[in-house]
């Protein structure tokens, strides 16, 4: 098991996932 490396993956996608939303919300901000 590698439960650090499941979270560190899961929080990468968190954080892509975050970006990709933030950066949805600018393109319709402008």
């Amino acid at each position: 098991r590698n439960v650090r490396g499941a979270v560190q993956i899961g929080d990468i996608l968190m954080l892509a996932e975050t970006q990709r939303e933030a950066k949805k919300l600018g393109k319709s901000r402008r």
